[in-house]
């Protein structure tokens, strides 16, 4: 879903004051950006947009003089090409420049500011999606292997900007990120954008992390899956992430879940439902009075258009009684399976993980 004039003009924050010799965008773009930079447990994408950061943008003077927001919808531009554009043009713009916005000093503060901004921005100003998983599938995925002969062909993100939300059962298959600044334990999401250049297509992963170590604001991290063989294994394109620092196995830990779900999309069992709730709501704020108005752009707020993937229940096996079999998890796995004419073709065939004796888990024990 893109961002139109309407979803924009329903988040308008209040308009910030003037200051002297500051355009009037700049101070509602910079205003914007620390707005959106405040923690948040909705969706990464939600927040921003909740924020106004994305109409404070596009009225921005930078990005109005040069068009910069043509470079976010560019498929040719990965993200660390926009991040380091949107530095440069902050950079210029007069605020800065007479000292009344003052970047961090650390550069690698400052590249973690601009992550935050570029991202949304990014997933806005391109086709998106919100994937959210029922906790019946996120069990599912993290009690699943990928087969060696899936290929890096079969990742086909549903959208050139995705944002995959990780429930409380993906967080047990990500191996904690460890940094100078604390230990991020959990992983909000993940944003998931799709770019193409020299006849190479790349997949960037941007994992959102929860604050650490007291800190007020999400931090984004990035690495790229780059494969030059679309025949080249999944599981391989995985290994080969992020090996140039300590992190690699946390990277891989989260690639890993967003590459099930997407392999999950594309099985033939797949179950979605789609839901509108926001624009449903946004349709009908032009149907309402004054009165009611106000109501309904305060629900505005928690809502947002989603996928939501995954059966509500878990499968359970509950034969073996003779054998007093105790209850445990049968591991799935995702794998190829030849089909069509002589066999000719592949597609990706989805074994879900089996509770077996889930049954027994909910007996009641015996009276003494």
């Amino acid at each position: 879903m893109l961002v139109t004039p309407e979803i924009r003009n329903a988040h308008r924050a209040t308009r910030p004051p003037a200051v002297r010799g500051v355009p009037a965008s700049s101070v509602a773009f910079f205003s914007a950006l620390h707005r959106s930079g405040v923690y948040s447990p909705l969706p990464h994408p939600v927040h921003a947009r909740n924020a106004s950061l994305v109409d404070a943008w596009l009225q921005w003077g930078p990005q109005q003089l040069f068009h910069l927001d043509a470079f976010l919808r560019n498929s040719e531009r990965r993200f660390p090409d926009n991040r380091d554009l949107i530095n440069e043009a902050v950079r210029a713009d007069p605020a800065h420049r007479s000292g009344q916005v003052i970047l961090p000093a650390d550069r690698l503060d400052e590249i973690a500011l601009m992550a935050r901004v570029t991202a949304p921005l990014m997933f806005w100003s391109r086709a998106n999606t919100i994937l959210e998983l029922t906790p019946a599938l996120e069990q599912w995925l993290v009690r699943s292997d990928l087969g060696a002969d899936i290929p890096f062909d079969f990742l086909r993100p549903p959208a050139p900007a995705c944002f995959i939300r990780f429930g409380d059962h993906l967080q047990q298959a990500i191996l904690p990120l460890q940094t100078d600044q604390g230990v991020f334990n959990r992983v909000d999401g993940a944003y998931v954008f799709e770019s193409f250049r020299d006849g190479r297509r790349i997949v960037a992963l941007l994992p959102v992390y929860a604050p650490a170590c007291g800190a007020k604001g999400a931090g984004v991290g990035m690495f790229d899956m780059i494969v030059e063989d679309e025949a080249l294994p999944l599981v391989e394109a995985i290994k080969r992430i992020d090996h140039s620092n300590e992190f690699w196995q946390h990277s891989q830990s989260v690639a890993q879940l967003c590459v099930k779900v997407f392999l999950y999309l594309r099985a033939a069992q797949a179950q979605q439902v789609g839901e509108n709730l926001y624009s449903k709501t946004l349709a009908n704020l032009q149907r309402v009075g004054q009165k009611k108005a106000a109501k309904v752009h305060r629900q505005l707020e928690k809502l947002y258009d989603r996928i939501i993937l995954g059966p509500q229940t878990v499968a359970i096996h509950a034969h073996g009684e003779h054998g007093e079999v105790s209850p445990h998890w049968r591991r799935g796995h995702f794998r190829m399976q030849p089909h069509g004419r002589q066999n000719q073709l592949r597609k990706v065939l989805f074994i879900a993980p089996m509770l077996v004796r889930g049954d027994r888990l909910a007996q009641a024990p015996a009276e003494e």
